[in-house]
């Protein structure tokens, strides 16, 4: 299911959705609307992403281990949920709450 999250990215936003950082680690950027309304924007900054992080919690598996949004940007965590949700193809984010640290 991680790499359909992925390959949707992808198709939805371009290459630059996504990000490899090593450590078998990908950052998945999420800008509002669909491709060709993303990069007609003035700024290409996205209003939420997510990491996911490969091979757990077994070795054919992957874990969305941390979502972020940009309240500012007019994202929220309910916006970025359901982001991932529609981009699973059924509800795996929804319905948890996050709690804030630091």
């Amino acid at each position: 299911m991680a790499r359909r999250i992925y390959d949707r990215a992808v198709a939805e936003w371009g290459i630059s959705a996504v990000q490899d950082a090593g450590s078998n680690r990908t950052l998945v950027k999420i800008w509002p609307g669909v491709r060709s309304r993303a990069w007609s924007r003035d700024d290409e900054i996205p209003v939420a992403g997510f990491w996911i992080r490969w091979g757990t919690p077994g070795p054919s598996q992957a874990t969305i281990d941390c979502i972020g949004w940009s309240p500012g940007r007019g994202s929220s965590e309910a916006e970025a949920r359901r982001i991932i949700d529609v981009l699973a193809g059924w509800p795996v984010a929804s319905g948890r709450t996050l709690t804030a640290t630091g």
